[in-house]
């Protein structure tokens, strides 16, 4: 895209706050503060993982993990641990040997009063397909069951002096693809997490492997839906949608960066200030923003709307599509007048998106973008007042967030990150 000359102005944040940058490009401070399932893809030679923010209370009596395992490579691996010499500790793992593992070490008063080391042959699992494992600890049966996406595969039958202990506290925290000793990694995609303080029927297990949880069920204690789509260097947690429990951070991904932002709002009237007039009208406007979803009501992006002067603005209209506008006059007289528009297109979403209006002299067009998606090209005739006017000079400063009618014009409801002209 092409891009007018930079140069340094001052920007007025009516809040308060005096913000400099460059318009061409300006980075705003944060204020306020598929068919493929999402995932988060572990690789043991990135050595990423998941750290949960605060311990579990207790040993849990059903794991379920959404998983979709690489090809082997006959290296011990850890799906999830919280392994400390001499701590109660459960972890899921694979073996050397390419089993699947499930371990647990229960102490009283400092001395080892429990050990389960489970390992099963499941060649199927590395198929690159996905699939649900389920590890249950039955303590009235005494008895560990697997289940492998919905189906009972195995069962350990404990005797002796193994015996499953019911409310086990935990307080060393657990990993996702390590634990405690960073000393083996994961080679996986991981979609969900589920723990459960009741042991899960066959039915529940089977019904409900693909099922949506709401974080509400009874007793699930954690849920953990991964997605690297909602992560970035400044929202590193992946959220537990079971209320007041901890969720995972995440360490060593490829995360994008995270965006900064102002976030206005109508109700308090802020905005941006461009304390200077911009010498002549950009060729391309393009900018970052999250909008709040479906306002329903004209919002005003960028503008420098006073009838009778040369004006240029972006817009959401009451019906949440994008808006380009341009006025241009020769004498007092309106010789240029364009006003483009989105349709049916979803802009107010509450998710973050790049946007750029392009003004395409050499094709006589004005161009709109939603994340380098062409939305619009609307030919320009250049006759009576549909024109486009290269050298389009102003004589009233522009605003983000509103335009320069004070009390009486529209205001904005969202975020905006980068703004570049």
């Amino acid at each position: 895209m092409r891009r007018m000359g930079k140069k340094c102005l001052q920007i007025l944040l009516v809040l308060g706050l005096m913000v400099t940058g460059v318009i061409g490009q300006v980075g705003f401070s944060n204020i306020e503060a598929i068919d493929e399932k999402t995932n988060l893809s572990f690789e043991s030679s990135k050595k990423n993982y998941l750290e949960i923010e605060n311990e579990f209370d207790y040993m849990p009596k059903t794991i379920e993990v959404s998983i979709k395992f690489d090809k082997p490579n006959s290296t011990r691996k850890v799906i999830m641990g919280n392994y400390v010499f001499g701590k109660n500790c459960f972890s899921l793992e694979l073996t050397a040997a390419n089993q699947l593992r499930y371990v647990e070490y229960v102490y009283e008063s400092g001395k080892a009063v429990n050990a389960v080391d489970y390992k099963i042959p499941v060649p199927e699992l590395f198929d690159d397909n996905w699939h649900n494992i389920a590890f249950i600890r039955d303590v009235e049966n005494n008895k560990i069951l697997f289940f492998m996406d919905g189906i009972l595969k195995d069962t350990l039958d404990l005797n002796g002096t193994t015996v499953l202990k019911d409310n086990v506290p935990l307080e060393s925290p657990h990993f996702v693809g390590t634990d405690a000793r960073k000393s083996f990694f994961l080679d996986a995609d991981v979609h969900e997490i589920r723990l459960w303080d009741t042991v899960r029927t066959a039915d529940e297990i089977n019904q409900n492997q693909n099922a949506v949880l709401t974080g509400k069920e009874a007793g699930l204690t954690g849920n953990w839906v991964f997605d690297l789509s909602k992560l970035d260097t400044l929202n590193i947690i992946v959220p537990n949608k079971v209320a007041n429990q901890p969720g995972f951070k995440a360490v060593g991904f490829d995360l994008s960066k995270g965006r900064t932002s102002l976030d206005f709002e109508s109700a308090k009237k802020s905005y941006v200030e461009i304390t200077e007039v911009l010498e002549k009208a950009p060729k391309t406007i393009d900018f970052w923003a999250k909008l709040d979803k479906n306002p329903n009501k004209r919002q005003l992006i960028f503008s420098n709307y006073v009838y009778g002067s040369n004006g240029m603005g972006v817009e959401i209209t009451a019906d949440n599509q994008l808006r380009y506008v341009k006025f241009g006059y020769t004498n007092g007289k309106l010789t240029g007048s364009l006003d483009i528009r989105t349709s049916g297109e979803e802009i107010c979403n509450n998710e973050w998106a790049h946007f750029a209006i392009v003004r395409d002299f050499e094709n006589n067009t004005v161009k709109i973008y939603k994340d380098g998606v062409e939305l619009v090209n609307k030919q320009i005739t250049n006759t009576g007042t549909d024109r486009l006017t290269e050298n389009l000079n102003f004589n009233k400063q522009h605003y983000i967030g509103t335009d320069f009618r004070g009390a009486n014009t529209y205001y904005l409801d969202g975020e905006v990150d980068e703004f570049s002209l």
